[in-house]
């Protein structure tokens, strides 16, 4: 949710799903192909600790699916295990965040992300 509230301003038009667990996340891309007008999301922030999925394996199924893999994941972790970088980007993460300590670290991150995805800067104060 912290999350949310860095990238939400009424400037933008962004629509977040936020999803408790890995499961969740796979019924979500699947099931809704069929429910018009459903379409893939432009981007996905993935937790590695995502409980039932754990995260690198929704990476994997994410990057496996010919119907999603090019929807450009990042992914966010409490810890930034070396091995979990690594698996992430070979997997095909576009990116790798740590837990920052406070919303505006994360307010920034997330700004860095956002100009590289779509060209646009979030505003420096919510």
């Amino acid at each position: 949710m912290l999350i949310k509230k860095a990238m939400k301003h009424p400037r933008f038009d962004i629509h977040f799903d936020v999803l408790t667990d890995g499961t969740e996340v796979m019924t979500h891309l699947r099931d809704n192909r069929g429910h018009s007008p459903f379409q893939n999301p432009d981007l996905i922030i993935l937790d590695l600790s995502l409980p039932k999925i754990g995260g690198l394996e929704v990476l994997k199924q994410v990057k496996s699916d010919p119907q999603t893999k090019a929807i450009p994941v990042v992914v966010v972790t409490g810890s930034a295990m070396p091995g979990d970088v690594r698996i992430a980007h070979e997997l095909g993460a576009v990116g790798f965040v740590e837990k920052p300590v406070g919303f505006e670290e994360l307010r920034k991150r997330l700004q860095a992300f956002e100009e590289s995805f779509f060209g646009a800067k979030l505003p420096t104060k919510l």
